[in-house]
């Protein structure tokens, strides 16, 4: 969703190109494109964070399927008990201490960006109501 909103901006801000002929609209517009860089980097983080995470938790399913020679579907909760860490996205499904540190980063990440989209969204209505 967060992407969804912080792509959606990009026509915000193209109409604001297109549709006025104020002499700082440009200026206003690079204003506005300059606040998105940073939503970018913290959302395409957490993205490829979990891409990585991702890519693991298929490597376990997929060699515990071939050693019980069962399809990927059929492998359980129980048969990852070990790797659940893997499996967390916003609460950890582990007891160990550092169960916690990938949940926080998707939950400060997501946090921080959403805050940030927000705000550039109110920056690009506040121009266009002037």
């Amino acid at each position: 969703m967060s992407f969804a909103f912080a792509g959606m901006y990009w026509f915000l801000i193209y109409g604001i190109l297109l549709g006025s002929t104020a002499a700082d609209a440009h200026s206003e517009a690079q204003t506005l494109r300059t606040g998105q860089t940073i939503i970018y980097f913290i959302l395409l983080f957490v993205w490829g964070l979990d891409y990585f995470r991702e890519q693991k938790r298929l490597h376990v399913i997929i060699n515990l399927a071939s050693a019980k020679s069962l399809p990927p579907d059929r492998i359980t909760r129980t048969d990852v008990e070990d790797r659940l860490h893997l499996f967390s996205v916003f609460t950890p499904m582990t007891g160990s201490r550092f169960a916690w540190v990938v949940p926080c980063v998707n939950i400060v990440g997501l946090s921080v960006s959403t805050v940030l989209i927000f705000l550039q969204w109110l920056k690009g209505v506040q121009f266009l109501l002037r």
